[in-house]
């Protein structure tokens, strides 16, 4: 999954700062793999 979506974030690096719907993406997903991997260690 961190393969998948490694280029994409790094892709985010240049962009200007003001554009802060990619840096909320960026965010979200981030979040949501750790809830994810949160949730499988768990188990």
């Amino acid at each position: 999954i961190g393969n998948i979506d490694t280029p994409r974030s790094v892709a985010w690096i240049p962009t200007p700062l003001g554009n802060k719907r990619n840096v909320l993406n960026v965010v979200a997903i981030m979040t949501l793999r750790l809830s994810v991997q949160i949730i499988l260690a768990k188990q």
